[in-house]
């Protein structure tokens, strides 16, 4: 009889053991599909000179419920807000399935690239897009070498004006539009024609494409788009990135709970 009873409890005490080792991705259950809210993005984007659109960089979004589609969840009917790029804005509690009208706002859109009602599901991430109207700027140099770059660069086109400050120059990566550097101008022609500027801190740029953007300064502080340049920098390349980190921080063997 106690024999027996030893075999009971090792058994007992091997499911317990098996229990309490999970393996590392695994787990039951599938995820739950959200039944409210929604997520929004607004990007600048402009008309090349090679007849393409290119991203700029992220802007202002706007949304306002229309009407419902289906049976409603939450209360939030409108939202203003600004993205920075390739990030969006949470609408948590976004009133869905519904009807909306969505649109990039930032106040100088000559086309918009999606239609600004639409459809808003649960989830979802709702891209609104702005084409801006822009001068094509000229930049000497145009290109760069990251290990030894230009003290000043010269921007030429046009439409430039110190009444309320100097020009506003910011250095965008072409295909990310992130934000690398940012400068004002030194000096304007009295004709406005072209300016210089300092060239800014450009630890972090590596080889690749990227637009320079000039802005007038407005009587109210803001800032008013004049145009784009183009210029590239080269023979820095970016560093690795590191690798994936264990996404349970169980390494290589199963992961152990308590």
């Amino acid at each position: 009889m106690k024999i027996k009873t030893l075999k009971v409890v090792f058994v007992l005490a091997a499911v317990f053991t098996l229990g309490t080792v999970i393996n590392c991705g695994g787990g039951g259950g599938g995820s739950t599909q959200p039944t409210v809210g929604f997520k929004a993005r607004g990007e600048n984007w402009f008309f090349g000179s090679d007849g393409q659109f290119h991203f700029l960089s992220g802007t202002s979004v706007s949304g306002n419920w229309i009407s419902d589609t289906g049976t409603p969840h939450g209360s939030t009917t409108s939202f203003a807000g600004f993205t920075n790029s390739g990030a969006s804005m949470d609408i948590p509690d976004g009133r869905v399935p519904a009807n909306w009208r969505i649109l990039a706002t930032n106040g100088a859109c000559l086309q918009v690239l999606e239609p600004s009602q639409r459809n808003v599901t649960a989830g979802s991430t709702q891209l609104a897009r702005c084409v801006v109207s822009t001068l094509f700027l000229t930049a000497a140099p145009d290109s760069i070498n990251l290990a030894s770059p230009p003290a000043t660069v010269s921007i030429g086109g046009g439409g430039f004006n110190a009444t309320y400050g100097m020009p506003v120059i910011e250095y965008y990566d072409q295909y990310s539009g992130v934000l690398v550097a940012y400068a004002t101008a030194s000096s304007v022609a009295s004709d406005g024609s072209s300016l210089q500027v300092v060239t800014p801190d450009l630890n972090g740029v590596y080889t690749g494409g990227y637009n320079i953007v000039v802005s007038n300064k407005a009587a109210d502080g803001s800032n008013s788009m004049v145009g784009i340049a183009a210029f590239s920098a080269c023979c820095i390349d970016p560093p690795p990135p590191d690798p994936p980190p264990d996404p349970e921080g169980c390494g290589q063997g199963p992961c152990l709970i308590y």
